[in-house]
């Protein structure tokens, strides 16, 4: 099991409505990691100062599944919407955050870029748990790790993902 100062997970949902407001949900502020992609606002968020999830690292194994490596620490969870406008796919999205990983020095452990080939492990707690475009990326600094998950979606017809812890 691997303690981590922080952890993340980064919903974004594409939807084909541009209805949302563009400020950001009360109380909700970026991750100190990412600068957010253009054109997206702060639909959601939550906090918990010590949680256990398990992040898929690797590529997926012939039965289905990829590796997990259990982490602790503080949990945090941001989901965007993009405002009025905003034309951005989920493969997009998850690139942008895997380039801006990488230039910030930190490492993509895992890339699952096509719809529900991956299924994320039950202590995410998102729900319907089908990565779309889901990628584990790990920084570390000072012997600190910080382990984000990201996870760009379309809503479509299903609406938005609830349940976070």
């Amino acid at each position: 099991m691997i303690r981590a100062a922080f952890f993340v997970v980064l919903l974004i949902v594409i939807t084909a409505s541009s209805a949302f407001a563009q400020q950001d949900a009360s109380g909700c502020t970026d991750p100190q990691l990412f600068t957010r992609m253009p054109g997206h606002s702060i639909a959601k968020c939550s906090d918990s100062p010590f949680e256990m999830r398990r992040f898929p690292v690797g590529p997926i194994g012939a039965d289905g599944n990829a590796k997990l490596i259990e982490v602790e620490g503080q949990w945090r969870v941001v989901a965007f919407r993009p405002t009025e406008g905003t034309k951005a796919s989920p493969l997009q999205i998850q690139r942008n955050f895997q380039n801006a990983a990488k230039a910030a020095g930190g490492t993509v452990e895992g890339s699952y870029p096509e719809w529900c080939k991956l299924q994320l492990d039950d202590s995410f707690k998102l729900g319907n748990s089908c990565t779309e475009s889901g990628t584990t990326l790990k920084f570390t600094k000072d012997g600190k790790e910080t382990w984000v998950f990201v996870d760009a979606f379309s809503a479509g017809q299903t609406g938005y993902r609830d349940g976070y812890t």
